[in-house]
């Protein structure tokens, strides 16, 4: 705290207070944004399943619980499509496979009163839906329209494709990108995916939420308390040896507004 930081003027008057008080900010900022990366795996995990595996960690953080939160009963997914055939490219007079099927799965969303505005795709099938020759003949028919396509960088990993109509439902086709390293078992670092690269997904925006859990801790008064929130903060101080540790907790989930609020598929590109 008595050095100067990063970037920080030759001529500085900070204090050691005031440096303390910027890294606790910047601490804070880097604990909230590895959080907000996690509960965005859920929410892809959710949509893509229906549900969502979350490892408990207890006493052990070795031998984590798998706890499974489901949104639907029985066998049988709502959330959940299966292609009908492989996704190929269709023709200049003849639709694709990967058109029809889309088309059935919105018009059965709009059937039982679910929205549908949105096409989610991943790498690989946005270069299908791309190279589509039925798609840029319909483009280009000067007496009907079809949409448009016009791919564009979004943020965060989104790229807008265009919009379609699929037999009178118009969807906006979006292409997710996003990724984060992922630690494997022999403790090497590998890049995951938020979304399949095969993946499509029939959605709608507001469609979900996150819901956070209490988080019961103990405090710098020894005491218990049972904190709510979406980021629940905790210091510890350590006098003998100057040192001070800081936690952030959150406790997440993410759940759909009604059954049935999506349809996905992790692969739609393989037999």
């Amino acid at each position: 705290l008595e050095k100067r930081m990063a970037g920080e003027n030759l001529v500085s008057e900070l204090t050691p207070e005031q440096r303390e008080r910027v890294y606790l900010m910047d601490d804070l900022d880097y604990l909230d944004k590895a959080i907000t990366r996690r509960e965005e795996w859920m929410c892809a995990q959710t949509m893509l399943d229906n549900a969502c595996t979350m490892s408990h960690i207890g006493d052990k953080a070795d031998k984590a619980v798998d706890l499974v939160a489901r949104y639907y009963t029985g066998n049988t997914n709502p959330g959940v499509f299966t292609k009908s055939a492989v996704w190929a490219i269709g023709t200049a007079t003849q639709r694709g496979t990967w058109y029809n099927d889309v088309a059935q799965q919105a018009a059965d969303l709009a059937e039982k009163g679910r929205p549908v505005t949105d096409l989610v795709v991943g790498s690989e099938v946005a270069e299908v839906i791309l190279s589509d020759p039925w798609v840029h003949a319909m483009l280009d028919n000067r007496r009907e329209e079809w949409g448009e396509i016009d791919p564009r960088w979004a943020e965060n990993g989104v790229i807008r494709l265009g919009t379609l109509n699929f037999s009178g439902i118009p969807l906006t086709i979006f292409c997710y990108r996003g990724s984060y390293q992922t630690r494997n078992a022999n403790g090497t670092f590998s890049t995951g995916y938020y979304f399949p690269a095969k993946g499509a997904m029939l959605a709608a925006p507001a469609t979900g939420k996150v819901m956070y859990g209490a988080v019961t801790q103990v405090e710098m008064d020894h005491k218990t308390y049972t904190r709510a929130g979406t980021r629940v903060p905790k210091h510890n101080v350590n006098v003998d040896s100057n040192q001070k540790e800081t936690i952030l907790t959150a406790k997440p989930i993410a759940v759909p507004l009604m059954k049935g609020m999506w349809r996905s598929c992790r692969d739609v590109l393989t037999t």
